[in-house]
Protein backbone atom coordinates (compact mmCIF):
# COMPACT_ATOMS: atom_id res chain seq x y z
CA UNK A 1 0.00 0.00 0.00
CA UNK A 2 1.50 2.87 -0.90
CA UNK A 3 0.02 5.75 1.59
CA UNK A 4 1.85 6.67 4.63
CA UNK A 5 0.23 8.20 7.91
CA UNK A 6 0.18 11.91 8.74
CA UNK A 7 -1.95 14.28 10.84
CA UNK A 8 -4.63 16.83 9.51
CA UNK A 9 -3.10 19.44 11.99
CA UNK A 10 1.02 18.57 11.47
CA UNK A 11 1.01 22.11 10.58
CA UNK A 12 0.18 23.38 14.17
CA UNK A 13 2.38 20.52 16.08
CA UNK A 14 4.76 22.57 18.13
CA UNK A 15 7.28 19.98 17.30
CA UNK A 16 7.17 21.70 13.94
CA UNK A 17 7.42 25.03 15.12
CA UNK A 18 10.72 24.43 16.80
CA UNK A 19 12.17 22.71 14.13
CA UNK A 20 10.97 26.03 11.77
CA UNK A 21 12.65 28.08 14.89
CA UNK A 22 15.77 25.94 14.45
CA UNK A 23 15.88 26.12 10.67
CA UNK A 24 14.58 29.36 10.07
CA UNK A 25 12.15 27.98 7.60
CA UNK A 26 8.39 28.23 7.19
CA UNK A 27 5.88 25.19 7.89
CA UNK A 28 5.39 24.07 3.71
CA UNK A 29 8.79 23.27 3.85
CA UNK A 30 9.47 21.42 6.99
CA UNK A 31 6.82 19.58 6.56
CA UNK A 32 7.45 18.66 3.22
CA UNK A 33 11.31 17.49 4.77
CA UNK A 34 8.95 15.53 7.46
CA UNK A 35 6.84 14.34 4.09
CA UNK A 36 10.05 13.04 2.33
CA UNK A 37 11.86 11.43 5.34
CA UNK A 38 9.03 9.14 6.50
CA UNK A 39 7.87 8.33 2.54
CA UNK A 40 11.56 7.28 2.15
CA UNK A 41 11.60 5.29 5.68
CA UNK A 42 8.25 3.76 4.67
CA UNK A 43 10.26 2.49 1.41
CA UNK A 44 13.31 1.69 2.76
CA UNK A 45 13.29 -0.19 5.96
CA UNK A 46 10.77 -2.61 7.79
CA UNK A 47 11.97 -1.77 11.19
CA UNK A 48 12.65 1.83 11.29
CA UNK A 49 16.56 1.58 10.93
CA UNK A 50 17.88 3.40 8.12
CA UNK A 51 21.71 2.27 8.67
CA UNK A 52 24.24 4.62 6.87
CA UNK A 53 21.92 7.78 6.40
CA UNK A 54 23.45 10.73 8.47
CA UNK A 55 21.63 14.03 9.69
CA UNK A 56 24.27 15.73 6.46
CA UNK A 57 22.12 13.51 3.82
CA UNK A 58 18.78 14.25 5.12
CA UNK A 59 20.15 18.00 5.14
CA UNK A 60 20.96 17.31 1.27
CA UNK A 61 17.97 15.82 0.72
CA UNK A 62 15.39 17.78 1.78
CA UNK A 63 17.98 21.00 0.85
CA UNK A 64 17.50 22.31 4.43
CA UNK A 65 20.37 23.12 6.46
CA UNK A 66 20.33 21.65 9.94
CA UNK A 67 17.28 19.85 8.88
CA UNK A 68 18.25 16.69 10.19
CA UNK A 69 19.30 17.86 13.91
CA UNK A 70 16.31 19.83 14.10
CA UNK A 71 14.17 16.61 13.84
CA UNK A 72 16.20 14.61 15.98
CA UNK A 73 15.93 17.34 18.80
CA UNK A 74 12.27 16.85 18.84
CA UNK A 75 12.15 13.19 18.97
CA UNK A 76 11.55 12.40 15.42
CA UNK A 77 14.26 10.24 14.69
CA UNK A 78 17.25 8.61 16.43
CA UNK A 79 20.92 8.84 15.90
CA UNK A 80 23.34 5.87 15.96
CA UNK A 81 26.77 5.30 14.40
CA UNK A 82 25.17 2.99 11.93
CA UNK A 83 23.05 5.67 10.98
CA UNK A 84 19.33 7.11 11.88
CA UNK A 85 16.07 5.57 12.98
CA UNK A 86 12.49 6.13 12.80
CA UNK A 87 10.88 7.06 16.55
CA UNK A 88 7.96 3.88 16.99
CA UNK A 89 8.18 3.53 13.52
CA UNK A 90 6.29 -0.13 14.36
CA UNK A 91 3.29 2.07 15.49
CA UNK A 92 3.06 4.11 12.42
CA UNK A 93 4.52 3.26 9.17
CA UNK A 94 4.59 -0.76 7.40
CA UNK A 95 1.84 -3.42 6.87
CA UNK A 96 0.56 -4.07 10.34
CA UNK A 97 0.75 -0.38 11.24
CA UNK A 98 -1.63 0.76 8.23
CA UNK A 99 -4.02 -2.81 8.55
CA UNK A 100 -4.99 -1.14 12.22
CA UNK A 101 -5.22 2.44 10.70
CA UNK A 102 -7.52 0.95 8.25
CA UNK A 103 -9.60 -1.25 10.92
CA UNK A 104 -9.74 1.46 12.81
CA UNK A 105 -11.13 3.46 10.02
CA UNK A 106 -13.43 1.48 8.41
CA UNK A 107 -14.60 0.67 12.52
CA UNK A 108 -15.17 4.38 13.17
CA UNK A 109 -17.45 4.72 9.99
CA UNK A 110 -19.70 1.61 11.01
CA UNK A 111 -20.55 3.14 14.16
CA UNK A 112 -22.72 6.13 12.89
CA UNK A 113 -26.39 5.57 12.16
CA UNK A 114 -26.04 6.68 8.55
CA UNK A 115 -23.63 4.62 7.31
CA UNK A 116 -25.32 1.48 8.94
CA UNK A 117 -28.56 2.32 6.96
CA UNK A 118 -26.91 3.16 3.70
CA UNK A 119 -23.97 0.56 3.47
CA UNK A 120 -23.01 -2.80 3.61
CA UNK A 121 -20.27 -3.54 5.69
CA UNK A 122 -17.44 -3.48 3.54
CA UNK A 123 -14.30 -6.03 3.69
CA UNK A 124 -10.89 -4.55 4.80
CA UNK A 125 -9.44 -5.54 1.65
CA UNK A 126 -12.27 -3.27 -0.17
CA UNK A 127 -11.36 -0.56 2.60
CA UNK A 128 -7.42 -0.96 2.21
CA UNK A 129 -8.06 -0.70 -1.51
CA UNK A 130 -9.97 2.88 -0.65
CA UNK A 131 -7.38 3.90 1.56
CA UNK A 132 -4.59 3.16 -0.98
CA UNK A 133 -6.58 4.63 -4.02
CA UNK A 134 -6.62 8.39 -1.78
CA UNK A 135 -2.96 7.62 -1.27
CA UNK A 136 -2.65 9.34 2.22
CA UNK A 137 -4.13 9.81 5.40
CA UNK A 138 -2.72 11.81 8.44
CA UNK A 139 -1.11 10.80 11.81
CA UNK A 140 2.02 12.11 12.65
CA UNK A 141 4.95 9.41 14.13
CA UNK A 142 5.08 11.04 17.65
CA UNK A 143 7.46 10.35 20.48
CA UNK A 144 7.56 9.81 23.63
CA UNK A 145 7.52 12.52 25.93
CA UNK A 146 9.91 15.42 26.11
CA UNK A 147 12.80 13.61 26.36
CA UNK A 148 16.32 15.27 26.09
CA UNK A 149 18.28 13.69 23.19
CA UNK A 150 21.81 13.73 24.01
CA UNK A 151 23.01 13.62 20.10
CA UNK A 152 26.96 13.36 19.18
CA UNK A 153 26.68 15.71 15.98
CA UNK A 154 27.57 18.93 14.78
CA UNK A 155 25.11 21.99 15.76
CA UNK A 156 23.32 23.39 12.87
CA UNK A 157 25.17 26.34 11.53
CA UNK A 158 21.32 28.73 11.29
CA UNK A 159 21.67 31.54 12.89
CA UNK A 160 19.67 31.93 16.43
CA UNK A 161 16.68 34.03 17.21
CA UNK A 162 18.39 37.05 18.75
CA UNK A 163 16.16 37.07 21.81
CA UNK A 164 17.19 33.51 22.40
CA UNK A 165 20.55 34.51 22.30
CA UNK A 166 20.35 37.42 24.83
CA UNK A 167 18.77 34.71 26.85
CA UNK A 168 21.78 33.21 26.80
CA UNK A 169 24.13 35.53 27.46
CA UNK A 170 21.62 36.51 30.57
CA UNK A 171 22.39 33.04 32.12
CA UNK A 172 25.13 32.26 31.00
CA UNK A 173 24.29 29.57 28.94
CA UNK A 174 27.35 27.68 26.63
CA UNK A 175 26.56 28.29 23.13
CA UNK A 176 25.20 25.27 21.48
CA UNK A 177 23.40 24.30 24.92
CA UNK A 178 19.45 23.71 24.04
CA UNK A 179 17.00 24.95 25.89
CA UNK A 180 14.50 22.49 28.25
CA UNK A 181 10.80 21.87 27.30
CA UNK A 182 9.71 24.96 29.59
CA UNK A 183 11.79 27.39 27.72
CA UNK A 184 10.59 26.06 24.18
CA UNK A 185 7.09 26.46 25.26
CA UNK A 186 7.57 29.75 27.15
CA UNK A 187 8.98 30.97 23.62
CA UNK A 188 6.38 30.42 21.76
CA UNK A 189 4.06 31.84 23.78
CA UNK A 190 5.58 34.94 24.13
CA UNK A 191 8.05 35.34 20.65
CA UNK A 192 6.16 38.12 20.01
CA UNK A 193 6.93 40.31 22.87
CA UNK A 194 9.97 39.47 23.65
CA UNK A 195 11.02 40.70 20.46
CA UNK A 196 9.40 43.85 20.13
CA UNK A 197 11.25 44.53 23.89
CA UNK A 198 13.51 47.72 22.61
CA UNK A 199 17.23 47.89 23.56
CA UNK A 200 16.70 50.22 26.25
CA UNK A 201 15.19 47.42 28.37
CA UNK A 202 17.29 44.29 27.07
CA UNK A 203 19.95 46.84 28.82
CA UNK A 204 18.23 47.12 31.69
CA UNK A 205 17.55 43.07 31.90
CA UNK A 206 21.61 42.65 31.57
CA UNK A 207 22.72 44.82 34.32
CA UNK A 208 20.21 43.59 36.59
CA UNK A 209 21.66 39.79 36.03
CA UNK A 210 25.15 40.93 35.94
CA UNK A 211 24.89 41.89 39.69
CA UNK A 212 26.08 39.71 42.18
CA UNK A 213 24.69 41.30 45.04
CA UNK A 214 21.77 43.43 46.32
CA UNK A 215 17.93 42.88 45.37
CA UNK A 216 18.71 42.58 41.64
CA UNK A 217 21.04 39.19 42.50
CA UNK A 218 18.54 37.84 45.16
CA UNK A 219 14.92 38.20 43.56
CA UNK A 220 15.85 38.19 39.71
CA UNK A 221 14.48 34.94 37.60
CA UNK A 222 16.30 31.71 38.01
CA UNK A 223 15.40 30.17 34.48
CA UNK A 224 14.56 31.45 31.26
CA UNK A 225 11.29 29.86 30.78
CA UNK A 226 10.19 32.16 34.15
CA UNK A 227 11.80 35.16 32.78
CA UNK A 228 9.96 34.55 29.44
CA UNK A 229 6.56 34.05 31.09
CA UNK A 230 6.97 37.48 33.35
CA UNK A 231 9.13 39.51 30.75
CA UNK A 232 7.60 42.74 30.77
CA UNK A 233 7.04 42.76 34.83
CA UNK A 234 10.97 42.07 34.67
CA UNK A 235 11.84 45.10 33.11
CA UNK A 236 9.85 46.64 35.98
CA UNK A 237 11.62 45.39 38.68
CA UNK A 238 15.49 45.66 36.97
CA UNK A 239 14.14 49.68 36.30
CA UNK A 240 13.64 49.69 40.34
CA UNK A 241 16.74 48.24 40.83
CA UNK A 242 19.02 50.28 39.00
CA UNK A 243 17.62 53.42 40.48
CA UNK A 244 18.11 52.50 43.84
CA UNK A 245 21.39 51.54 43.13
CA UNK A 246 21.76 54.77 41.34
CA UNK A 247 22.56 53.68 38.00
CA UNK A 248 21.29 54.00 34.81
CA UNK A 249 22.45 50.82 32.55
CA UNK A 250 20.03 52.63 29.45
CA UNK A 251 22.46 55.36 28.85
CA UNK A 252 24.29 55.60 25.69
CA UNK A 253 27.23 53.56 24.28
CA UNK A 254 29.15 53.15 21.58
CA UNK A 255 28.42 51.01 19.10
CA UNK A 256 30.88 48.58 17.22
CA UNK A 257 31.63 49.38 13.70
CA UNK A 258 29.13 47.98 11.45
CA UNK A 259 31.53 46.20 8.48
CA UNK A 260 30.34 47.14 5.23
CA UNK A 261 28.70 44.67 2.64
CA UNK A 262 27.50 42.08 5.72
CA UNK A 263 24.00 41.85 4.37
CA UNK A 264 25.73 40.17 1.11
CA UNK A 265 27.80 38.28 3.02
CA UNK A 266 24.97 37.13 5.15
CA UNK A 267 22.29 36.41 2.32
CA UNK A 268 25.04 34.88 0.02
CA UNK A 269 25.27 32.05 2.51
CA UNK A 270 22.13 31.63 3.74
CA UNK A 271 19.68 33.62 1.10
CA UNK A 272 16.63 32.25 3.45
CA UNK A 273 18.03 34.49 6.74
CA UNK A 274 16.15 37.53 7.05
CA UNK A 275 18.40 40.29 8.03
CA UNK A 276 17.66 43.23 10.23
CA UNK A 277 20.51 45.66 11.47
CA UNK A 278 23.82 44.37 12.53
CA UNK A 279 23.36 45.51 16.10
CA UNK A 280 20.52 42.48 16.27
CA UNK A 281 22.60 39.90 14.65
CA UNK A 282 23.63 36.84 17.22
CA UNK A 283 27.21 37.88 18.32
CA UNK A 284 28.65 34.06 16.34
CA UNK A 285 27.15 35.73 13.38
CA UNK A 286 28.63 39.07 13.57
CA UNK A 287 32.08 36.69 14.48
CA UNK A 288 31.15 35.10 11.06
CA UNK A 289 30.90 38.14 9.16
CA UNK A 290 34.04 39.79 10.82
CA UNK A 291 36.30 37.14 9.36
CA UNK A 292 34.69 37.01 6.34
CA UNK A 293 35.46 40.76 5.60
CA UNK A 294 38.98 40.06 6.79
CA UNK A 295 39.36 37.28 4.54
CA UNK A 296 37.94 39.07 1.34
CA UNK A 297 40.53 41.60 2.32
CA UNK A 298 43.28 39.76 2.38
CA UNK A 299 42.16 38.27 -1.49
CA UNK A 300 42.23 41.79 -2.39
CA UNK A 301 45.74 42.76 -1.10
CA UNK A 302 46.97 39.52 -2.82
CA UNK A 303 45.25 40.48 -6.10
CA UNK A 304 46.63 43.71 -6.02
CA UNK A 305 50.02 43.42 -5.26
CA UNK A 306 50.03 40.22 -8.13
CA UNK A 307 49.18 42.54 -10.23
Amino acid sequence: MNWIKMRSNLWDDPRVARICDLTHKREAEVIGGLYWLWTMADQQTTDGRLDGLSLAAIDRKTGIKGFGLAVARVGWILQSEEGVEIARFDEHNGASAKRRASEAKRMQFLRKPSAIRAQPMRTEIEHDAQLDKNRIEYTPISPQGDEELELDCEESSAPEHPVLTRLRDLFRMKPGTDFDASTHRAWQKNKKSAAALPESDWALLAWAYRQTEGDAYRFRRRDPATLLNNLLAEVLRAREWAKAAGVNPTAARPRPTEPEGWQDIITSTDPSYNCTTWFELPESLRAFVRERVAQIEAENAAATAAA
